[in-house]
């Protein structure tokens, strides 16, 4: 279908897949396009990689805080209608094994650049990843 084909070639994908330690886990942004939310707003939609190195199964939504910011607001999390990976966030990871998981997010506009924070969730721990996305063009 042209539509689908048109909408594909506007996605800008980029592949970043770095591994990066917070607390007992490894997270990495494996890539991320520009798509849209089941209300057909304007999205950032992530592809990530999730590692527990702990000692006990958790979830990447209860083990990670992954927020993105858009001119110092943080943005909306998107709900996407067709999402291969949706309900992956939620499920348990034992120790030593990783799972490809995903977050998207409502844009506020199409220029400004999306900043990521990534954070332990309900940790003590002062690990944090800060990057910025530029998404213009």
């Amino acid at each position: 279908d042209l539509h689908k084909a048109i909408r594909r070639q506007r996605q800008m994908c980029i592949e970043t897949d770095t591994a990066q330690t917070i607390d007992d886990y490894a997270v990495s942004i494996i890539s991320y396009k520009i798509g849209e939310d089941y209300q057909g707003k304007k999205a950032i939609i992530f592809d990530l990689g999730f590692t527990n190195n702990g000692d006990k199964a958790t979830s990447f939504a209860l083990a990670i805080d992954f927020s993105a910011f858009q001119d110092g607001v943080e943005l909306e999390t998107a709900i996407l209608h067709d999402d291969d990976l949706s309900g992956s966030s939620i499920r348990d990871v034992k120790p030593g094994a990783g799972i490809e998981t995903m977050a998207a997010f409502v844009l506020t506009n199409d220029t400004s650049p999306v900043e990521i924070e990534i954070k332990p969730f309900l940790s003590f721990s002062s690990d944090e990843i800060k990057t910025e996305i530029n998404i213009a063009g």
